[in-house]
């Protein structure tokens, strides 16, 4: 098997990885790794990647740069945090690229490996010609909004902070109450207003 993943004939040796046993394929590593470098196949990508096989950055590169938009979308889809940092680059030049469908991939994996630190590189695509890249956009941003904001409330409430409506309430009464100073009261009271 290693002869063959090997071998200079590099087609027979991805077919052969097919029906291979993923425990036995987490044994040839480094011939996977070459096999994917070689024939650049979303099918052995995919499989390696599922075994847990990892890559360096010099091959997510060349996934990254290759012609077939298609192995771009797949290997943006399976980049893995620990890679992030070292592939940003690459990862944010395709969000400007002429494929739609690339450009939607890669603001999904920005958005899965950087969260709010994607948002400026985002931003840009809420303006993009193609109406679902704007429309993904909108939804990764806004969920990164709500995530933030159920961070902020999750870390104020074990802190020992109330974010309960009334605690809002009993905290805006203070601050309109008379011998306040009237844009604190009036703003109080506006906000006052909304909680109802």
């Amino acid at each position: 098997l290693q002869r063959t993943l090997r071998g200079a004939d590099r087609r027979f040796g991805e077919e052969l990885l097919s029906y291979v046993p993923s425990k036995v394929r987490v044994r040839f590593p480094e011939e996977v790794r070459a096999l994917v470098a070689s024939t650049e196949s979303r099918q052995v990508l995919s499989m390696a990647l599922a075994d847990g096989i990892e890559f360096p950055d010099t091959i997510w590169q060349q996934l990254l740069q290759h012609r077939d938009p298609k192995l771009r979308i797949a290997a943006l889809g399976w980049i893995r945090p620990a890679n992030a940092a070292s592939l940003r680059a690459a990862i944010t030049a395709q969000l400007q690229v002429e494929q739609g469908d690339v450009r939607l991939a890669a603001s999904t994996t920005m958005a899965r490996l950087f969260g709010t630190d994607a948002v400026p590189a985002l931003l840009p695509l809420l303006q993009d010609q193609d109406e679902s890249v704007r429309n993904a956009v909108r939804e990764q941003l806004e969920r990164l909004r709500q995530d933030t904001e159920q961070r902020a409330f999750w870390q104020k409430a074990q802190a020992g902070i109330d974010t309960s409506r009334q605690g809002a309430s009993a905290k805006l009464l203070l601050q309109a109450k008379a011998g306040e100073p009237k844009e604190q009261r009036l703003l109080a009271l506006r906000s006052l207003a909304t909680l109802g």
